[in-house]
């Protein structure tokens, strides 16, 4: 088991570091850290997250918290996976760098 910190933006740009296809296990995994990370309604009214027309977001930072978010092995090992394939693919951004070092730590 590991723990990872995860930022209200890490935590909605998570779900694009995942693979979208893979076999049955690999799913549930997915569909498991999914919703492990999710912001729930409260929270989204809590930190006011806008749905902007542009499709951007935006919420009140000072508003938000982080989450901690405890993961089986199975999850470790699919984030590993993960972040190897965007790696080797050069499709690590500015964007998601900050979650692909927490991730890369793990």
């Amino acid at each position: 088991m590991a723990q990872i910190n995860l930022t209200v933006k890490e935590r909605l740009i998570f779900s694009g570091t995942l693979p979208r296809e893979g076999n049955f296990l690999q799913q549930v995994v997915v569909r498991d850290l999914l919703k492990k990370v999710e912001l729930s309604k409260q929270e989204q009214t809590d930190i006011e997250l806008t749905f902007m027309p542009n499709g951007n977001l935006t919420w009140k930072e000072e508003l938000a918290k982080d989450m901690t978010v405890t993961l089986e092995n199975p999850e470790v090992s699919l984030l590993k996976s993960s972040f190897d394939n965007l790696e080797k693919g050069n499709k690590i951004t500015q964007d998601n760098l900050s979650l692909m070092e927490k991730i890369k730590a793990l």
